[in-house]
């Protein structure tokens, strides 16, 4: 898989994905609706096709599919808790506070987890 990707694909997910996660944060923020499915697909056709069928284009496009896709559902999944913390009154740097405490202790358990199934 990493000989089917050159160094120019990442990034150029990297280089576009603020303005992806923007605007479905924003999106998501109105309408409840997320278009991290949407943004995932369109990786799946740019990055396939740049790779062409030869190089190994479908698992380029997967694998920019499956960056894509987790990079805009947390941005989107963030605006949500921040719409959770509006409505319940608490403050936005309590939320994000919370956030990273989160994913901290899910860093540290989902290690845990894969340590002990290693052994």
């Amino acid at each position: 898989m990493v000989n089917s990707m050159s160094i120019h694909q990442p990034c150029n997910l990297i280089q576009y994905n603020p303005t992806r996660n923007t605007s479905n944060a924003y999106g998501c923020g109105l309408t409840d609706w997320s278009l991290a499915s949407t943004y995932g697909k369109l990786a799946i056709f740019t990055i396939g096709a740049w790779a062409g069928k030869n190089n190994g284009g479908v698992l380029a496009g997967l694998a920019a599919c499956g960056v894509m896709m987790n990079v805009v559902s947390t941005a989107s999944d963030l605006m949500q808790d921040f719409k959770t913390g509006y409505i319940t009154l608490a403050s936005p740097r309590s939320m994000f506070l919370s956030q990273i405490i989160g994913t901290a202790i899910y860093g540290l358990c989902d290690f845990t987890v894969c340590l002990l199934a290693l052994l």
